[in-house]
């Protein structure tokens, strides 16, 4: 299946050239994030415009959104993977006396 993706460049790290990509998918609604490492051209540049977004585009995890049309589908063993499950334990909460100024 197809899907209509939008994205939204999220942050840019200029010491290390990459920028945070926050990437909807409209049928779903989900949300993914990922980075992307820009390339640095020849003539020591970015790509922009049109070269930015065919960038994007190629590095955007598309199977993620097909894997869910399969998922929601139903899967045959789901019973088998959940049983396999140990949950974190619960963390303990300690209670301190509230903190009081010094007079």
């Amino acid at each position: 299946m197809s899907h209509t993706l939008n994205y939204i460049i999220r942050g840019f790290d200029e010491k290390i050239g990459q920028i945070v990509v926050e990437v909807t998918c409209v049928e779903h609604g989900d949300v993914q994030v990922f980075a992307v490492d820009l390339p640095i051209k020849e003539d020591n540049t970015y790509p922009v415009g049109e070269e930015l977004d065919a960038l994007i585009r190629s590095m955007t995890p598309t199977w993620h959104f097909d894997r869910m049309d399969k998922t929601s589908a139903g899967v045959a063993n789901v019973a088998a993977i959940k049983s396999l499950v140990v949950p974190y334990p619960e963390p303990e909460v300690v209670v301190n006396e509230p903190l009081t100024q010094p007079e």
